[in-house]
């Protein structure tokens, strides 16, 4: 093995231009390049190598690094920029997320920042505060919008401004600066606003036309109205419309002219025409198929409704359902009743309660307010509908009656007031049967008597009624209990002074009976 080492690689460094290096150092004049270091031998140390210098250049230059490093900052700005920019955005989209944009304006009313529910609410209170200037003929009245008959929609108008606002691009609608108007949606009542104008401006009020019912002939006429004189509400309107809807002027100028009426005689007649249609279709009420009742014009005369309309020159038609109602619990209710019967309970004079006849179960209406509804609507379409309500048990009545004075034997008891006739013998009831007495116009006259005559087939006559073949009881020449076929209802003063029973009924008295046996008739 030799004992000489291999030459060693020369090392080099490089020189910045601001070091102090000599001409010798370089071999270039002192100019920045490499220094090259050829160590001969092993030194013991570094620093005690022979170094040389030497001048030279490289392909992957410093300055080219310094160029990368300069472009990677200016892209990490720009990033952060970027960044920054994002994040203001984004801030503002969360912080206006669910609201209106910062520049949202509602009928000329900023609303930027708002949810929706502030802004239903803004335009509640809005609707109150709305003031306006009228000026006509040097007179000026300030007055809300309220009493003008403006209403402002405030969930519609919130709902169109909030589906119009979020149809804007982003940057727009979170821009501050960019105004984003939306419109109020409002209703007007010409007939409110007409009516405050002719007392604020003492205008001659037009009188609408009238729409009446003839009772005699049962048909409906429309006749006309008269013109006003006064500011009219039509000249008004649009100015007004737009100072609600888009935040316009609020100051308003007119002069008195001739005010037609709110509803023309035309809409009148139209509306007198649909009544007479109504009256010719009218409603049935029934019950498992069967008619209970008729509507009549009499009733849609005492119900039907003809409001101006406000909006457009005509009438609005409605039915009153609270008068229905009424009708319906009051004087319809027992024409409505699917009729039961009472219970009757005799008190003796030795203190027993006996039942004479066991009472059934009636039926009446469940829900008037479901039927009045139903007649209203059924009114409206005209078109002759059977109507089939609901119907709820209406429970049977118990009733106590006293007989007497009391006879030994057989006798007859007659209450005039519980409308039974009582079969005893002595002191007890045999039967009882419902009855219909004479009624108030002629009645049946109460007293003690005793059967004078019966019949299985007799021919009696009065004034104006002539009957054959009927089972007849009598009391006296005139009077008497007779089986009664022309009629279907007991229980109810409806003869004309007899004692009616259903044709069975009088022939179990006729065989039970025997002339002379007493007879008590009394309330």
């Amino acid at each position: 093995m030799s004992d000489t080492n291999p030459p060693a690689s020369p090392r080099r460094f490089w020189i910045p231009a601001d070091e102090n290096v000599s001409e010798a150092d370089t071999g270039e004049g002192g100019a920045p390049g490499f220094i090259e270091s050829v160590i001969d031998t092993e030194p013991e140390t570094l620093a005690d190598a022979p170094v040389s210098v030497a001048a030279g250049t490289s392909d992957d230059t410093p300055p080219s690094k310094l160029r990368r490093r300069k472009t990677i900052i200016a892209l990490l700005v720009v990033l952060g920029l970027l960044l920054a920019v994002g994040g203001a955005v984004g801030g503002v989209w969360l912080t206006h997320r669910g609201k209106a944009a910062p520049g949202a304006t509602i009928g000329g009313h900023p609303v930027g920042g708002m949810t929706r529910a502030e802004v239903v609410s803004y335009l509640d209170g809005l609707s109150k505060q709305l003031e306006f200037e009228i000026s006509v003929a040097g007179v000026t009245q300030r007055v809300y919008g309220e009493t003008l008959g403006v209403d402002i929609d405030a969930e519609g108008s919130a709902e169109t401004a909030f589906t119009s606002w979020d149809a804007e691009p982003l940057l727009r609608r979170l821009n501050p600066w960019q105004e984003l108007p939306a419109a109020i949606i409002g209703s007007y009542d010409v007939v409110k606003l007409q009516t405050y104008l002719d007392g604020a401006f003492k205008g001659t009020p037009a009188l609408l036309p009238t729409v009446t019912f003839d009772e005699v002939t049962a048909t409906w006429t429309a006749n006309s109205g008269q013109p006003g004189f006064g500011v009219s509400a039509a000249t008004l309107l649009p100015a007004l419309r737009a100072a609600v809807e888009t935040g316009g002027l609020r100051k308003f100028s007119a002069n008195p002219t001739t005010v037609e009426p709110a509803v023309s005689i035309t809409a009148a007649t139209a509306s007198a025409d649909l009544l007479n249609e109504i009256i010719h279709n009218l409603p049935t009420i029934q019950y498992q198929d069967e008619p209970r009742y008729a509507i009549t014009a009499a009733d849609v005369a005492a119900w039907a409704v003809l409001t101006p309309n406000g909006f457009e020159p005509r009438y609005d038609l409605t039915f009153n359902t609270e008068a229905i109602i009424a009708a319906v619990e009051g004087p319809l209710a027992p024409l409505l009743l699917i009729k039961g019967s009472d219970e009757f309970r005799l008190d003796t004079p030795d203190g027993r309660d006996l039942q004479l006849m066991p009472g059934v179960d009636g039926l009446q209406v469940a829900d008037p307010t479901k039927l009045a509804a139903s007649i209203a609507t059924a009114l409206l379409a005209h078109d002759g509908s059977s109507l089939t309500p609901e119907w709820r048990t209406a429970p049977h009545a118990i009733k106590h009656i006293t007989a007497g004075p009391y006879h030994e034997g057989r006798w007859v008891d007659i209450n005039l007031t519980a409308q039974t006739l009582i079969m005893f013998v002595g002191d007890d009831p045999v039967v009882c049967y419902r009855i219909s007495s004479g009624k108030e116009k002629t009645p049946t006259t109460p007293g003690s008597y005793q059967v004078t005559d019966k019949s299985e087939s007799a021919t009696i006559s009065g004034p104006t009624w002539h009957y054959t073949g009927v089972v007849w009881v009598a009391w006296n020449r005139l009077y008497g209990i007779v089986g009664a076929s022309w009629r279907n209802e007991f229980g109810f003063p409806l003869s004309g002074g007899l004692i009616e029973l259903s044709p069975a009924d009088a022939l179990q008295l006729y065989t039970w009976v025997s002339v002379g046996d007493p007879l008590e008739i009394h309330g």
